[in-house]
């Protein structure tokens, strides 16, 4: 008799991010035991959210055999279905830490990664207006 594993418990972090948005402005994605536990923890259904919705939670659980997102379903929730990310990694030999830092996040606790666009990139100190046709110069020089 094979008793069902417990699915792991998601990072109080995540649950605290998602539980702070209303739920139709939140969207689960993700296929397994702990996507569907997280799920029913936040008392959402599968298609509740709206097109884009402002936090997406990933699961990227692939203990369970059951299909994890691929980095073209996370590039997608991250550009296009959210306006901010967080990434639950449930199995981190499927999903190691380089693989997230090649998709833009980066950790915010342990076993969960964030993205969000507006500090994604910190603006380097040569992009600024100040820098762009050298006015000082128009007197100076011919192009």
């Amino acid at each position: 008799m094979s008793q069902l594993a417990k699915p792991p418990q998601p990072p109080a972090p995540l649950v605290q991010a998602l539980r702070a948005h209303s739920p139709e402005s939140v969207r689960v994605i993700g296929l397994g035991t702990a996507a569907d536990q997280l799920r029913q923890d936040l008392g959402l259904a599968e298609g509740d959210a709206a097109p884009t919705v402002e936090l997406a939670a990933l699961v990227l659980d692939s203990a369970d055999n059951t299909p994890t997102p691929d980095q073209a379903e996370v590039a997608k929730a991250r550009d296009i279905d959210a306006r901010r990310c967080l990434a639950w990694v449930c199995d981190g030999n499927a999903w190691p830490d380089e693989t997230l830092r090649s998709l833009g996040f980066s950790p915010v606790a342990e076993a969960l990664w964030g993205y969000n666009i507006s500090d994604y990139k910190p603006v380097p100190d040569w992009l600024n207006p100040r820098h762009w046709a050298n006015p000082e110069l128009w007197d100076k020089h011919r192009w």
